[in-house]
């Protein structure tokens, strides 16, 4: 099932905003309560449709982080060098994304006809839109 694909509940989508809101680096809300409280107002969510949640609010440009390390969960910056930290992670890491596919691509069957480092800007520009 694709991103697009997902179908969001509005009241499951505030909610999960409202308490992504609330949170702090410090204390961030955990996938589990995210989805115990959705299933409070009756919006019973798998946690990847939670996690849905969280990245199509993200899409929308509600800053919301997550703590790959204890402790676990979403929360929302407080700072500017929170914010900060958060967009150099997410740069970091779609660069980091970008090249591994440049690599992946340089033993493909048409990088030795095209080029990869041509093939990666294409599917870049098709990606983002330019």
């Amino acid at each position: 099932m694709t991103q697009s694909s997902l179908q969001f509940d509005l009241d499951g989508l505030a909610l999960v905003r409202l308490l992504c809101e609330r949170a702090t680096r410090e204390k961030p809300v955990s996938l589990r309560r995210l989805r115990e409280e959705l299933r409070r107002v009756n919006v019973f969510a798998s946690d990847r449709t939670v996690k849905g949640y969280v990245e199509h609010l993200r899409r929308e440009g509600v800053l919301i982080g997550s703590n790959r390390q204890e402790p676990y969960g979403y929360w929302t910056p407080r700072t500017e060098a929170e914010e900060d930290e958060l967009l150099h992670s997410y740069l970091k890491q779609a660069y980091s994304s970008l090249r591994t596919a440049r690599e992946m691509m340089r033993h493909t069957r048409r990088a030795r006809e095209r080029g990869a480092g041509q093939m990666v800007m294409e599917f870049v520009r098709e990606e983002i839109e330019i």
